[in-house]
């Protein structure tokens, strides 16, 4: 795993957003197992897609599955270093904790929330990813 996939990524695909084309692409250009994702991601995913449009929830998770990519969990020893990065960098919960699973695995955080910016990890878009996993020859 080399890529930490924020939630916004994923719905950002799911439901055609304006940078949709971008992960598309970043997605297709390396094995899924190059990607993870938190399972506070996927439940974000869930609560956005399941009740009203189950299927796509569903679909989301099948490809998950398939393509083999990455499921990380925080323990709870780790949440309170999340809430340490709320007061250090006035992130939300579900940043926050993005945030400390990237660094925890040492992954790189590929987000179009803007909020990162301001912190030392900072974040890459989809695009960028994509020109890393280029330029390293899609096995990063």
């Amino acid at each position: 795993m080399k890529f930490l996939l924020d939630a916004n990524v994923w719905l950002e695909l799911i439901l055609k957003r304006a940078n949709h084309d971008d992960v598309a692409r970043m997605l297709g250009a390396a094995p899924g197992r190059v990607f993870a994702t938190t399972d506070f991601a996927i439940n974000a995913v869930g609560i956005f897609t399941a009740k009203r449009q189950p299927s796509v929830f569903l679909s989301f998770l099948d490809d998950l599955i398939e393509n083999e990519v990455g499921l990380l969990h925080l323990p709870p020893s780790s949440l309170r270093d999340v809430v340490n990065v709320i007061s250090a960098y006035r992130l939300d919960f579900d940043d926050a904790f993005q945030y400390i699973a990237a660094e925890r695995f040492s992954l790189e955080l590929v987000s179009l929330d803007a909020d990162f910016d301001h912190t030392p990890r900072g974040r890459i878009t989809p695009a960028q990813a994509l020109q890393e996993i280029a330029s390293a020859g899609a096995t990063p």
